[in-house]
């Protein structure tokens, strides 16, 4: 009887050693997995948000170009409203300003 009792203790153990060995195996498995799990979407993370800094700067990027071409365009068309708003002045200082130089510095028979 002490014999088969000090057996089932042994048996006991045995099986209780084997429980605990399967339970850290599992954990270190489960450990691995989750760590795995957490690198994937980590990655993942980063992946969606250069993706949606990218497409953000794009869209930032074609904004600004569309103004500056707006921008542009109204001051070319500003621009041209004054020389048309100004042309005969403009051509007056040109003819006095050509006069000036060729009785200063003599035309071009001199």
């Amino acid at each position: 009887m002490a014999k088969d009792l000090a057996e089932e203790i042994r048996q006991s153990e045995e099986e209780a050693e084997s429980i605990i060995q399967d339970a850290k195996s599992r954990a270190s498995q489960m450990l691995a997995e989750a760590r795995a799990e957490a690198e994937n979407s980590l990655k993942t993370s980063k992946q969606k948000m250069h993706r949606k800094y990218r497409e953000t700067l794009e869209k930032l990027e074609k904004e600004a170009a569309d103004e500056a071409e707006s921008i542009v365009s109204k001051g070319e068309k500003e621009a041209e409203e004054m020389v048309r708003r100004f042309q005969d002045r403009i051509n007056d200082v040109a003819d006095w300003v050509a006069k000036e130089v060729v009785n200063r510095y003599g035309g071009p028979e001199s």
